[in-house]
């Protein structure tokens, strides 16, 4: 029977109290009770054995406890090997109900997909597999082989499936109590450093790839040209995902304020969202959505399983680059450009929450893009000592302003130089002696008539 033992310590001093070894003449043996507890008894130990707990008894005595309710569930050390083969089917179908409380039917069933992808993969199928020496090497290999096997599976997706797998043997540890400890707490995972950034589409390139699309006759996925056009129109409008997209159909318009909701569970957060659409993408909509019938998607098909693909075909076909410094066009940029498009327009908790973000640090840290013509502007405006423009006419003026003024004014000045070059030559047309051309006092050759200065 597990319980509590303080063990003893032995040691030798001289004459002065000062500790030395033994053998030492005119050595005294001693003994004192050291201040920790421990355990011994622990079922799965060797009777004799001792676990150090804690200096407090009462806390010593909980985690006791502790370890001898693991022990007895065979955890600490595995002592009953019926717990050891418990089948991990049966968990991992108690874990997708976890996870959907808290998420989307999508976003569960793709994360369950790639717990079962690492569990086959790496032959695991008991409680006690995960518990073997050389699990997590054996994870590594496999979730890093995913980037170089068929099909190619990129890093950050990669990523993505070691991270679920993990989360699975985390839930076993501190939700189901399973294990005692997360196996793959440390699992080194492919690097999402790599990956580039994505970039957000100016309102002249989404112009350009609606219309690029609008006019295409290829097809992707059974998704026509105009039906792509649509497709990226509303994702710009409303920041919808690929796979939320995909859900929509003419049942989740609103009639009374436009807007698409979208229930917890076609969202990819597992909340709500209801999302407001301009009225001019409404208009745009209409064909689509009269053409299509009221439950029926009105993007059907896979194309969401694609969508990068399908994006970089029409952002070539309407001449449009993918890469510019640095930061890559995909789908996804399309949610991107509605965050970019609200922050330059909306306070930060409006576009917070239009974006549906937990915290607007992710709203500005990762939708929030600048182009350089907006950080030149900004910084034209810092009131450095000697600029003088603080004081100036023009110190609330910004740079596009400013230009857009100047052109007003130089037009003006050609206009005006204009009416007063009309003026003079119909001054002189009228005056005596004046030619076709308007200057007065000289004949065909263009000298001066004899007893008259010439004027103009």
């Amino acid at each position: 029977m597990a319980r509590l033992v303080r063990q003893r310590k032995t040691f030798y001093v001289d004459a002065a109290g000062k500790r030395v070894p033994k053998g030492t003449p005119g050595a005294v043996k001693k003994s004192e009770e050291l201040a920790k507890w421990y355990g011994q008894g622990i079922p799965g130990l060797p009777p004799t054995k001792r676990v150090p707990l804690a200096t407090h008894k009462r806390v010593a005595e909980q985690m006791l406890a502790k370890l001898v309710e693991r022990a007895e569930r065979g955890v600490q050390g595995l002592p009953d090997r019926d717990a050891g083969r418990q089948p991990l089917a049966p968990l991992v179908d108690e874990f997708k109900q976890a996870t959907a409380r808290k998420a989307g039917e999508k976003h569960t069933a793709f994360v369950v997909l790639n717990v079962n992808r690492v569990l086959t993969g790496c032959g695991l199928t008991t409680v006690g597999d995960l518990l073997a020496a050389g699990l997590t090497p054996r994870v590594e290999a496999f979730v890093h082989a995913l980037t170089t096997g068929e099909p190619l599976m990129s890093e950050v997706n990669a990523a993505t499936v070691g991270k679920h797998a993990r989360q699975f043997t985390r839930w076993l540890w501190r939700k189901r109590k399973v294990l005692d400890h997360d196996p793959l707490a440390g699992v080194d995972l492919p690097s999402q450093a790599t990956v580039g950034k994505r970039r957000a589409l100016n309102p002249a390139e989404l112009a350009r790839l609606i219309d690029a699309a609008n006019g295409s006759g290829r097809e992707f996925r059974d998704l026509t040209g105009p039906m792509r056009a649509a497709l990226y129109l509303t994702a710009a409008a409303t920041g919808f995902r690929a796979g939320e997209l995909a859900v929509i159909t003419a049942a989740h318009f609103r009639a009374d304020v436009p807007s698409i909701r979208l229930t917890a569970e076609e969202t990819k957060n597992g909340k709500e969202a209801d999302q407001p659409i301009p009225p001019a993408v409404v208009n745009r909509l209409r064909p689509l959505l009269a053409a299509t019938p009221p439950k029926s998607p009105l993007w059907p098909g896979t194309w969401w399983e694609r969508a990068a693909d399908m994006f970089r075909d029409d952002m070539a076909e309407a001449g449009l680059a993918v890469v510019v410094n640095g930061e890559e066009a995909v789908f996804h940029s399309l949610r991107h450009t509605y965050g970019t498009m609200l922050g330059r327009s909306a306070p930060i908790k409006v576009v917070q929450e239009l974006a549906r973000h937990s915290t607007p640090v992710l709203t500005i840290g990762r939708y929030g893009h600048t182009d350089m013509g907006e950080k030149a502007e900004a910084v034209n405006k810092l009131p450095l000592p000697g600029a003088d423009h603080a004081d100036g006419p023009f110190a609330g003026y910004s740079r596009s302003d400013l230009e857009r003024y100047a052109e007003s004014i130089t037009l003006t000045l050609a206009a005006l130089a204009g009416v007063i070059l009309d003026t003079r030559r119909d001054t002189r047309e009228k005056e005596p002696g004046g030619d076709s051309v308007g200057r007065a006092g000289t004949n065909a050759g263009g000298t001066a008539k004899k007893g008259k200065r010439a004027k103009g």
